[in-house]
């Protein structure tokens, strides 16, 4: 039987997106993303689940303009578990990396572009008799 690595996650982000270009052309951003999580029975608000994201190519550069801490976001691809040590002690994170996104309305983070677009009426709408 074959096997795959997708996962799909839906969250707020807990930091800006960090995006960065190389000599090659190529792009990176970055940011963690927090998960709702299942607690034990009575906890009254479980610890997030934080997921590291990366996201290359074209779509980084949207990553870098458009996320900010909080912004809402809905992110698949290959899930990867980062490990590295650090003062003698293991450490392991998880890290999505993205191949594909989506950018949820509601709440947009202070000085992004989106939130930036001033709420004019429609005069067609104020014509409508319901």
């Amino acid at each position: 039987m074959a096997s795959f690595n997708s996962c799909t996650f839906s969250g707020r982000s807990g930091t800006d997106a960090e995006a960065k270009s190389f000599d090659s052309g190529s792009a990176v951003a970055k940011f963690n993303l927090a998960v709702d999580r299942y607690g034990k029975k009575g906890d009254p608000r479980p610890a997030p689940l934080w997921i590291r994201v990366e996201v290359w190519g074209k779509q980084a550069q949207v990553i870098g303009d458009y996320v900010k801490k909080g912004t809402q976001i809905i992110v698949s691809g290959e899930l990867s578990m980062d490990e590295w040590e650090k003062d003698g002690k293991k450490n392991v994170t998880p890290t999505l990396r993205c191949n594909n996104f989506t950018l949820l309305g509601g709440d947009k983070p202070s000085g992004s572009p989106m939130s930036a677009k001033k709420q004019q009426p429609d005069p067609e709408e104020d014509e409508i008799p319901f």
